[in-house]
């Protein structure tokens, strides 16, 4: 497993792929059902947030119905495109519980 990254360590990565973060989740969007090119699934965005900053979050399949505000998320093998921080496909994020 690769080490974890910080939110301006992954805004400043040359190569954002296989990022390991954890972060609380926070301000989350209405989840919505999509097609991609594997089939359907779900999706919602929110922001997550560490001691060095935010960046944008797009979340893809169960996750994206049942994480909340205030989850402590740990994402493996995620990644940024165009900014935005997306957990992989029927890869492996974590919630470890709820920060007050």
């Amino acid at each position: 497993v690769t080490p974890f990254r910080t939110i301006v360590e992954i805004k400043q990565m040359n190569k954002p792929f296989h990022i390991h973060v954890l972060g609380k989740f926070d301000r989350k969007g209405i989840p919505r059902s999509t097609s991609t090119r594997y089939g359907g699934t779900h999706v919602v965005t929110g922001f997550l947030v560490d001691d060095t900053g935010e960046i944008k979050l797009r979340l893809w399949g169960k996750i994206a119905n049942t994480i909340e505000n205030g989850d402590l998320l740990e994402l493996t093998e995620a990644y940024t495109k165009n900014g935005i921080l997306n957990n992989k496909q029927g890869g492996k994020e974590k919630i470890h519980g709820r920060i007050e």
